[in-house]
């Protein structure tokens, strides 16, 4: 994770055939034990009601680039923590 002015940024590599396996959730939380869901789809969205955003930055065949963007405003004494969730069905 990183940091770019306003947000804190989480970035990650998914592999094209993954997409149709499971579900990809980013999960960001300010205090380890409440965490919001954010639904990582096909192709880019945002922001939420959170003004969170997720970028999915297509590769023809090579893995995709997906960059998930919290706002700086959702950390407790710059605290924010950004993990991924896989879900297979």
């Amino acid at each position: 994770m990183t940091r770019d002015g306003n947000h804190a940024v989480f970035t990650f590599s998914r592999r094209d055939d993954s997409e149709s396996l499971g579900q990809l959730i980013a999960q960001w939380s300010h205090t380890l034990d409440d965490w919001k869901d954010v639904i990582i789809q096909a192709s880019s969205s945002g922001p939420d009601a959170d003004g969170v955003t997720v970028s999915v930055l297509e590769d023809d065949d090579a893995p995709d680039t997906i960059v998930v963007r919290v706002p700086n405003s959702h950390s407790a004494e710059r605290q924010l923590f950004i993990r991924l969730r896989s879900m297979t069905p």
